[in-house]
């Protein structure tokens, strides 16, 4: 299920694991392990904490945010005209 549509339980549940490893003072791919959990899942939701909070405290979200950046490209310089070059 994306964590965009978890239930306020389940993302309580998941806040409580996730205080669970702050608590531990183990790393993060230790305490997954630990668990059963898989350590991307672990990462993923570290990374949506704060807005889980933000929403169940009744705040205004977070906005999400990317890492993408628009490269500005420079189009190739025209070729240079032969001067001179009279045949």
């Amino acid at each position: 299920m994306r964590s965009d549509k978890l239930s306020e339980e389940r993302i309580g549940e998941i806040l409580a694991i996730l205080d669970e490893l702050k608590a531990s003072g183990l790393k993060a791919e230790v305490f997954a392990q630990s668990k059963g959990l898989g350590y991307g899942q672990l990462r993923g939701w570290l990374s949506s904490a704060p807005r889980w909070r933000a929403q169940l405290a009744g705040l205004a979200l977070p906005p999400r945010r990317s890492a993408f950046v628009r490269a500005q490209c420079n189009p190739p310089p025209a070729p240079a005209a032969d001067e001179g070059a009279g045949v």
